[in-house]
């Protein structure tokens, strides 16, 4: 009975083994034949909507320019007589053939001057609010809209072409525009009846998300497709262009295209159902399945046959082992067999059983003495103090000591990346990872939030290596750093930043104001500093004490935080009772003295400090780059000559630096610490400069 298990347990599994090995190679080349034939489809259905987005280009090309063709015989056209504009609008008969909706001619200031065809009552309509005219009369260039719903022939979706007529003066006259009707039979039109395959379709969409051309007519002009809904229409926002499977706006998985034309921000998308396009891969592995089936049955026969005649020898060497005994504690001797092969194996049986008596004894001592070594190296652990982590060459964790529980959880069993830092893969930098690669020590820090709150810890992995040297595992020891972290911090924030106010000191203002040249040099751009200065604070703190003067100081960093609150803004405390800002990124010089009243104003309301009232009031001085100044020395040094200006006039005021000033100012003589009156003209101190001052226009002091 036995016997036959045996035989049927080693056929079983021998047919089996030959089976899986069939059917895998069978999987391994369908899968193969299945990725190639994948590959080819995406291609071909890539180099079709290449070339039906080549063709658009080139309508819209075709388009354009023969408006801009027919352009210069406008130039002439006098508004005051439409009549005229009207014969020659309708005998542009190339013109008609393209632009299937109608021809327009527009007034500069946005009114319907003629249309082809005419309609009574259209004519001085206004259009200036259309997107189209607004983008034209702004870049004074050829323009292609985006859809919108046509006045002319009401209710359509409408793409225009538009040419502005510029006379030689560079003035502009008037703009031609043609209009395409996107539910008529033109190039634009027709997309939306191309087919691939039997339910595969094309759409054209813009950055914004709206459909400029789609099958179900009812979609036009909408923007009804959610980001995070077809993954390959977001891509193709985001510049991709390519094919890859993704779900339709009807949650049906399609192979989709998408490219961009070139004249526009218009993509040009096809989605083909992939249970359509690859009907033909899964009727080829249907086939290769029956095949490789079928060879399977023939293999399994074959190796029950073979089986039958190689495993009787064997069968009757188990029968014999079967009927063995034992004598004096010791295994009889399997007696001879005639078949060469069994007889070897009793052979070895023999020997087997007679190690196995000697071996027991020394098992259980090495098993004794690895328990031991297991206990010392668990103490030894315990009192290392810090975190511990072994994890196998995959990233599983297979032990933790006490202190690492406590320190991150309980992950034993799990793959670290997942259980520490929430990642699908190992973390970039991981030292574990490169510990692995390199076979030396790595460490790094890292923040962590293990029960909810955020702490840093200074990792050290180093690889664990067996006997041959072969790296088998990894240790990390993890270290809690979270309060040497804080108080790293802590420092690096004294160091740049003012004690009692809060606000960046002198170093990190000068840091921030040479960034900010930098980039506004990059970027052409205005940027202005204000030096201010609080009036007659000493006498504060004469009349209520230095506690009230820092309280005061406190007070006016407050207010100026609410000033002066954009991202790009700085504002230090300079010293003592001077105080900094710098301001980015604005239009013209007026913006600086908008902030610098603000700021005059609000610092002149009365301070209630410890319920005493205090009145104080800034004197502001502004210096402008680059007209003021190249870099942030020169910079501060004007705004601190237009403050002194600003304190001649009669304090709780601002000034913009003049050179007049400075020149004044190299006269003084230089042991004199109080900066004496100057010979100002109070109409040119330019508290109000005008909003049109630019960086590197003429400042008028």
């Amino acid at each position: 009975m036995r016997r036959h298990q045996i035989k049927t347990k080693v056929g079983l599994s021998v047919s089996l083994l030959t089976v899986g090995i069939i059917f895998l190679f069978s999987s391994v080349i369908n899968d193969h034949f299945e990725y190639q034939l994948k590959q080819l489809i995406s291609k071909q259905q890539f180099s079709m909507v290449s070339e039906i987005c080549d063709s658009i280009d080139a309508d819209l090309q075709d388009a354009q320019q023969a408006l801009i063709a027919e352009a210069p015989l406008f130039l002439s056209v006098d508004p005051g007589r439409p009549e005229e504009a009207q014969q020659l609008l309708d005998s542009r008969p190339a013109l008609h053939t393209i632009f299937d909706n109608a021809l327009f001619l527009f007034s500069a200031e946005g009114k319907i001057i003629v249309e082809s065809p005419y309609i009574k009552g259209r004519r001085g309509r206004d259009i200036a609010f259309r997107e189209y005219y607004r983008k034209t009369v702004a870049t004074m260039r050829p323009q292609i809209s985006d859809p919108y719903v046509s006045t002319h022939t009401p209710g359509k979706p409408a793409v225009i072409l538009t040419v502005p007529l510029v006379n030689p003066q560079g003035r502009l006259v008037a703009i031609l525009a043609g209009s395409l009707d996107l539910t008529r039979d033109n190039f634009l039109g027709k997309l939306s009846r191309v087919k691939i395959g039997d339910t595969g379709y094309l759409y054209l969409y813009n950055s914004s998300r709206m459909l400029i051309m789609h099958p179900d007519p009812s979609r036009i002009m909408k923007q009804d497709l959610k980001p995070g809904v077809n993954r390959a229409f977001d891509k193709g926002i985001a510049g991709f262009e390519g094919t890859e499977e993704s779900l339709n706006s009807k949650g049906v998985s399609s192979l989709t295209t998408v490219r961009h034309l070139k004249n526009t921000d218009w993509i040009l998308a096809a989605n083909f159902p992939v249970q359509e396009a690859y009907a033909p891969i899964a009727k080829a592995k249907k086939y290769a399945n029956i095949a490789a089936l079928a060879g399977a049955g023939a293999s399994v026969g074959i190796v029950w046959l073979l089986m039958h005649y190689q495993m009787a020898p064997l069968s009757r060497f188990t029968e014999r082992i079967r009927t063995l005994s034992m004598r004096d504690g010791v295994p009889e001797q399997v007696p001879p067999s005639t078949a060469a092969e069994i007889a070897d194996l009793g052979s070895a049986f023999n020997e087997m059983v007679l190690r196995l008596a000697t071996e027991h004894l020394a098992l259980q001592e090495a098993i004794t003495n690895l328990e031991n070594e297991k206990a010392k190296t668990q103490a030894i652990i315990a009192a290392m103090g810090v975190g511990l982590t072994i994890m196998n060459t995959e990233f599983r964790v297979i032990y933790q000591n006490q202190q690492g529980i406590a320190l991150m959880g309980n992950h034993v069993g799990k793959l670290c990346y997942q259980a520490f830092e929430n990642h699908d893969s190992v973390c970039p930098g991981c030292p574990m990872a490169l510990a692995f690669q390199d076979g030396l020590i790595h460490s790094s820090v890292r923040s962590v939030s293990p029960f909810g709150q955020q702490i840093f810890t200074e990792v050290t992995a180093s690889p664990l290596r067996n006997a041959s040297g072969r790296i088998i595992a990894g240790i990390e020891v993890v270290r809690d750093i979270t309060e040497k972290r804080r108080m790293e911090e802590t420092i690096e924030h004294l160091a740049f930043h003012d004690t009692l106010t809060g606000l960046p000191n002198r170093h990190l203002f000068h840091d921030h104001l040479r960034q900010a040249i930098a980039f506004a040099a990059r970027n052409n751009q205005l940027l202005a500093v204000m030096f201010i200065d609080l009036d007659s604070f000493k006498a504060v703190n004469d009349e209520f004490g230095h506690a009230i003067g820092d309280q005061l100081l406190q007070g006016v960093a407050k207010r100026l935080k609410a000033c002066c609150c954009r991202s790009g803004d700085t504002i230090a405390r300079y010293g003592g009772d001077e105080f900094l800002v710098i301001l980015s990124d604005l239009q013209n010089s007026e913006n600086a003295a908008v902030v610098a009243r603000h700021v005059v104003d609000e610092l002149a309301r009365v301070f209630v400090l410890s319920e005493q009232p205090v009145q104080s009031s800034v004197s502001i001085g502004i210096s402008l780059y680059p007209q003021d100044g190249q870099d942030g020395e020169t910079l501060v040094r004007n705004a601190d000559l237009a403050m002194y200006q600003a304190k001649e006039h009669g304090r709780n005021d601002f000034c913009f630096y003049r050179r007049a000033a400075e020149e004044a100012a190299a006269e003084r003589p230089e042991e004199s610490s109080v900066l004496p009156a100057l010979p100002i003209d109070v109409g040119r101190c330019l508290t109000h400069p005008p909003a049109s001052e630019r960086p590197g226009s003429e400042r008028p002091c």
